[in-house]
């Protein structure tokens, strides 16, 4: 064996590369070279090794299959072939070599010599194997998606096609193959998609494409398809890609939605009719509610006249009869003055006598005041009821309103309700007079109905701790309300009353006013033992000369 030269087997080392002779003789020659030691695990001085020895360096699985070829090539008169193979290094280690072997032959045709090279291909090998893997994975996902994916050439026949493209189009494994869209779908479908087709390599950018497919059975599916050119190093188009989705559902969903906008645009139109017709209605309602409200305050005013009636009538006789009784004390004492002065113009008359009569003219002097002073108490109370129903916020004080209030009904309960007053002396907050008179006659009134028989009602006014809040708490011990009532008393036209008396919105209109102030107005009670109703009211003061939240009319709509 001849040694080749040590510039050959630098050349040989730098591409990893080593050569090998072979007589038919099977006297071999190998180089040398540092590759052959990262190779084999061989040193420099060991080599050149024999055939049988290479062969051990083949690795055993591989062994067997490599001899077969090397024999299959020299028997069909092959003369330059390649295998590829594993060698097994010293220390266990792996690598893929390719062998490229040139045969010589003599003129008969027989092998005189094999000369070949062994070059390391284990980056690339193993570069393969990841790219086999990452085909292998690209398939797995390309197979379970839910969409069509495929490849046509410039031809626009398929040359590459997932599962679901075959399972969609109704086909079987491989049948899409070379076949172009006239092959598979109706004439007028397939033209859609051969101009698209045609447009997405014209154009040589993107395009979408919606079909409306009808299959066998009556199965009629909507798809879109997204096209993309795809282009070679060359940037020459060789081809295009298609993702096709079904969107049957979502077409229809569309369709519907089209559908029910229709149907809505229809009853839009019949809504803003119906809305006209009940802003007309509103308008009248409105002033339905006005009138009711007016008839809820003529209520108010029929109770308050009822009481005018019988309290003014009551001081008119105390002033009739004291008058009545003056006179005749007054005759009687003008009798004794001249029958005195007739004889020896002296009072004769007995002293006793006259001293009687003139008690008797006090007292009723006494009586007319008192129901003077009771007509004048009622007519400030009447005043108190019915002033003007200003909107705009004035220093009250509420203990004030509240005595106005049941001087005002005292022929209502005079004779079997006691009425137990328990007032703050510090009563002032601001407010709406008039409005609150007219909760406080509805509330009151409403207590006086509640007593089947005699009873009690108790009116207690205070302030919160910090004094920003004055409470009015009206009492009373009568039939109470239902539990399953409560919650509806403050409702408009909602009442217990009989027909003709009472119109249910006594206490609504209360509510609206106690808002109106920024106030509360709440219930207690219990079925048979009577209620309770607390009032809370802030103090105002920083509205004074304001309307509050708003016009009442205008916050009850």
């Amino acid at each position: 064996m001849k040694e080749v030269p040590n510039t050959d087997s630098l050349i040989l080392d730098i591409h990893k590369m080593i050569l090998y002779s072979v007589h038919s003789n099977h006297e071999n020659n190998f180089v040398r070279g540092k590759y052959s030691k990262e190779l084999f695990g061989i040193e420099t001085d060991k080599m050149p090794i024999t055939t049988e020895e290479y062969l051990n360096f083949i690795f055993p699985e591989d062994r067997e299959q490599t001899i077969n070829k090397w024999n299959e090539n020299i028997i069909a008169g092959v003369n330059i072939y390649e295998t590829e193979y594993r060698i097994q290094h010293i220390d266990g280690t792996i690598k893929w070599v390719k062998d490229t072997c040139h045969v010589i032959r003599n003129k008969s045709g027989e092998v005189e010599r094999k000369i070949g090279t062994i070059v390391d291909i284990s980056q690339y090998k193993e570069h393969e194997i990841q790219l086999v893997e990452s085909q292998k994975w690209l398939n797995i996902v390309l197979d379970n998606l839910n969409s069509s994916v495929f490849i046509k050439n410039t031809d626009l026949k398929y040359i590459m096609n997932n599962k679901y493209a075959e399972k969609s189009m109704l086909v079987g494994p491989g049948e899409l193959i070379g076949k172009s869209a006239f092959d598979l779908f109706p004439k007028d479908v397939a033209e859609q998609i051969d101009n698209n087709d045609k447009k997405t390599l014209a154009q040589k950018s993107p395009q979408k494409l919606t079909v409306k497919n009808e299959f066998p059975d009556e199965i009629t599916k909507t798809t879109i398809t997204e096209k993309i050119p795809l282009f070679d190093h060359n940037n020459k188009i060789y081809g295009l890609l298609g993702i096709t989705t079904d969107i049957t559902e979502l077409a229809d969903a569309k369709e519907k939605i089209e559908q029910d906008q229709l149907w809505l645009n229809h009853y839009v139109t019949k809504l803003e009719n119906y809305n006209e017709e009940l802003v007309k209605a509103r308008l009248h309602l409105k002033e339905t509610q006005n009138q009711l409200v007016q008839s809820e305050k003529m209520a108010s005013m029929g109770i308050l006249t009822a009481g005018i009636a019988h309290e003014i009538n009551n001081p008119i006789n105390y002033i009739s009869g004291g008058i009545a009784g003056l006179k005749k004390c007054i005759q009687k004492l003008t009798h004794y003055l001249i029958k005195d002065t007739e004889k020896n113009n002296s009072p004769q008359s007995n002293p006793k006598d006259i001293a009687q009569t003139i008690d008797s003219a006090q007292i009723m002097i006494d009586s007319i005041e008192k129901g003077i002073s009771r007509v004048v108490n009622i007519i400030e109370s009447i005043s108190n009821f019915s002033r003007d129903a200003s909107n705009h916020f004035i220093e009250v004080n509420i203990n004030k309103l509240l005595d106005s209030t049941l001087l005002i009904l005292y022929s209502k309960y005079k004779n079997n309700i006691k009425i137990i007053k328990n007032y703050h002396n510090k009563d002032s907050v601001y407010g709406l007079p008039t409005k609150l008179n007219q909760v406080f006659m509805n509330i009151i009134s409403n207590a006086i109905d509640s007593i089947d028989g005699r009873g009690n009602i108790t009116i207690k006014t205070w302030w919160e701790e910090n004094d920003d809040t004055f409470i009015i708490s009206i009492k009373d011990n009568g039939t109470g309300i239902p539990e399953k009532i409560k919650d509806k008393i403050f409702n408009p036209f909602f009442t217990t009353k009989n027909v003709g008396k009472g119109t249910g919105l006594g206490l609504y209109i209360s509510y609206q006013v106690i808002e109106n102030h920024y106030g509360t107005i709440e219930v207690n009670s219990q079925k048979g033992k009577g209620s309770e109703f607390i009032i809370r009211l802030p103090k105002n003061d920083q509205l004074a000369s304001s309307s509050g939240k708003s016009d009442l009319t205008r916050n009850m709509h």
